[in-house]
């Protein structure tokens, strides 16, 4: 029986960790990052690297980048906004708040996007294979 996991991969160490794990327990791993248009690519340069490596040592993973700059460029986030500087300090103090992208704005869609990729994958992973496939959801909010 083949283990397949959709996961969202920002390359951080949580989401690279999950991923790790997916594969240490003999998972097919399909990766997405997100493009959303922040000023720090650190994360999808990140990603990048982390699947690279794996390649490089004959661990495949697929991984697609979902641009959503268009649609995110709606928002007004110290992320995001050009005029809008990234404060400096420990992200506890008051000024780090500007930081933050409220649910309501990425995290919402980057679930919807997610979600809606786990469907579409499983059921084409169900209809290009005549035996049943066990599907995991795999999800990590950054």
């Amino acid at each position: 029986m083949s283990k397949v996991a959709v996961m969202a991969f920002s390359g951080g160490m949580d989401s690279t960790g999950l991923l790790m794990r997916l594969l240490a327990d003999d998972f097919e791993v399909h990766t997405l990052s997100y493009d959303y248009g922040q000023k720090h690519k650190i994360e999808l340069e990140r990603a990048k690297a982390n699947i690279q490596y794996l390649s490089e040592n004959n661990i495949q993973v697929s991984h697609k980048i979902v641009d959503l700059q268009s649609a995110m460029s709606v928002f007004y986030s110290a992320l995001t906004t050009d005029d809008y500087e990234i404060p400096e300090g420990h992200y506890e103090e008051e000024q780090m708040k500007q930081t933050v992208v409220p649910n309501t704005q990425c995290n919402l869609c980057f679930n919807s996007l997610w979600i809606c990729t786990f469907d579409s994958f499983g059921k084409r992973t169900r209809s290009q294979n005549s035996t049943r496939s066990s599907f995991r959801r795999s999800h990590h909010l950054s």
